[in-house]
């Protein structure tokens, strides 16, 4: 092993010298003026001022959106591959059908719940206009299709007319009103209530320890917890959002209206468990009879186009139902509406020779015959009374064919479209199905009132009836019996259907009722009546609207979901 000699001292290990401090070069210095302004936090915009500047277009559709992304498609190559898309078709889906099942939206902010409101505005509106749009493009072909004449206005006018524009209007306000008061008054209670706990000392608040520091108030509400509107508030928001009816037109306001005062009936009588056996069948008997008194001897009492509808549809001339209404009240007819009659072209020949004997009868003697219109008078076109009832109801299902049509067809396209293109042959006859149902049942119902009215005429002139019978059938209530009888025709229809039918007719027959006690002045005059009853309607329907029929309830869903 090798030993290495030095000349150096030896080193002492408790005076070593500390290491040299190493020197690193300094940064260019930086001036004051170029460093950036300190971060102010941004002041947030009053809530009406964030409401205001909301875009009801912009957030009517999330930016990932089926309908973002169709916006920005730049080409029919593109165009085909997104419809090819999956998840495209399912967003796609629920713009037009809201699936089953939909859970409710969690909205804590007001700015989410102006965004979620006008997002079913423009929705409801669309879905509305496009439904309203179809209805009229079918009339209007049956139409065409029967006078042999198609213009492109005749088109435009069916699709984009005026009536479309209402009624997509008036459901897309109703629709957002509904869902701003729905999720907006919780949230405005949660924060009146945060505001008044905060503010609140111990001594306001009963049972608050006295060793609490003053003016902490109660514990803040957690706002991330989901806001449920109470009965109150739900009536208060449907009776709001009854103000989207001012978009139609006054008489359908009155109609609109009439039609959710029934329905909020319907739901406060079926939330008490009010069950009657074939009620649906007897509230449409009560209304018609109401309704059919009304056609013939009280017209003032309903609206005068629903008059004509009723006249154009039982195939009457005008002329018959004025010489009965005239023969019953004031026992005496104008000689012009039976010489009207007997020159109609389509008058058989022994009716005009009974026509003529009776105006003679008139003329000579100053009798008019029994206080109702003659049969001769009544149908001019067949002798027999017999034949009147099969070609009332060929006319009468074949006038109505394109309506119900429509009614029919529309819907199954628009809300089952999935199963009618899977089976379309076993949906087209099920919808032909329903058509002649719904065809048959109206036809039916012309022929019972027009064979009870024969009927109860036919007895009342032949010999050897008793008196007491004959003072029945020509008494008023032989009338409102006649309208009753027609209720028959309803067990035609199908079992679910028999309530809409009921409900679509009682308004008609309560706004008749209203009218006569009016007239004998036991009512009194409403102002703005068609605000009000729409507004007590629609506060009953959404207080009880788990109660509704299963149709009215569907409809409800897919216009305004959960919430």
């Amino acid at each position: 092993m090798a030993l290495h000699v030095t000349d150096d001292p030896p080193v002492d290990p408790v005076n070593v010298p500390p290491p040299p401090v190493v020197q690193l070069p300094l940064p260019l210095p930086i001036s004051l003026t170029n460093l950036p302004p300190p971060a102010i936090p941004a002041r947030r915009r009053p809530i009406l001022q964030r409401v205001l500047t909301l875009s009801s277009i912009e957030a009517a559709f999330d930016p990932r959106s089926a309908f973002a992304r169709l916006t920005k498609v730049r080409s029919v190559d593109n165009l085909i591959v997104l419809a090819q898309d999956p998840a495209f078709q399912r967003e796609a889906t629920k713009i037009v059908w809201r699936p089953s099942g939909e859970k409710r939206r969690r909205l804590v902010r007001w700015e989410d719940v102006v965004r979620h409101a006008a997002r079913g505005a423009t929705r409801a509106g669309t879905l509305a206009f496009c439904i309203r749009a179809g209805v009229n493009l079918v009339l209007m072909l049956f139409k065409a299709w029967r006078t042999k004449k198609l213009r492109i206005q005749m088109v435009i006018h069916a699709i984009f007319g005026e009536d479309s524009l209402r009624f997509g209007a008036m459901l897309g306000s109703f629709v957002g009103l509904y869902k701003l008061f729905l999720n907006g008054l919780p949230l405005l209670r949660q924060q009146t209530l945060a505001t008044a706990s905060t503010n609140a000392t111990p001594k306001d608040i009963p049972g608050t320890p006295n060793n609490e520091e003053e003016g902490s108030g109660r514990r803040s509400p957690d706002w991330t917890a989901e806001l449920h509107p109470t009965r109150f508030e739900t009536m208060l928001a449907g009776a709001i959002s009854s103000l989207g009816l001012l978009f139609e037109k006054k008489h359908r306001r009155i109609m609109i209206a009439q039609q959710v005062f029934v329905r909020g009936l319907q739901a406060v009588v079926l939330a008490h468990n009010l069950v009657i056996p074939h009620g649906a069948v007897l509230t449409f008997g009560l209304a018609c009879g109401q309704i059919m008194y009304a056609f013939v001897l009280r017209p003032e009492t309903i609206p005068r186009g629903y008059n004509e509808w009723i006249r154009n549809a039982s195939k009457v001339s005008k002329e018959a139902v004025l010489i009965n209404r005239h023969a019953k009240r004031e026992g005496r007819w104008d000689l012009t509406w039976m010489r009207t009659q007997r020159d109609k072209p389509t008058t058989t020949l022994g009716n005009k020779k009974l026509i003529n004997i009776d105006i003679a009868k008139a003329l000579e003697q100053g009798d008019f015959g029994p206080p109702f219109g003659l049969c001769e008078a009544v149908h001019p076109w067949v002798d027999s009374c017999w034949d009147v009832p099969l070609d009332r109801f060929i006319e009468v299902a074949k006038w109505m064919a394109p309506v119900y049509t429509a009614l029919h067809l529309i819907p199954a396209l628009l809300f089952r479209p999935k199963r009618f293109m899977q089976q379309p042959l076993l949906s087209l006859l099920k919808t032909a199905g329903g058509i002649a149902r719904s065809c048959s049942f109206l036809g039916v119902f012309v022929v019972i009132y027009q064979s009870w009215h024969c009927l109860k005429h036919q007895l009342y002139l032949r010999p050897g009836t008793p008196e007491i019978l004959k003072k029945f059938f020509a008494s008023r209530f032989s009338f409102w019996l006649g309208g009753f009888m027609t209720c028959a025709s309803l067990f035609i229809e199908k079992r679910k259907r028999r309530g809409e039918l009921a409900m679509y007719v009682l308004p008609k027959a309560l706004e008749s009722a209203w009218g006569m006690l009016r007239s004998r002045k036991l009512m009194f005059r409403v102002p703005r009546g068609d605000a009000v009853l729409a507004a007590i309607g629609m506060a009953m329907v959404m207080h009880d609207s788990a109660h509704l029929s299963r149709l009215v309830r569907g409809i409800l869903y897919q216009f305004i979901g959960p919430n």
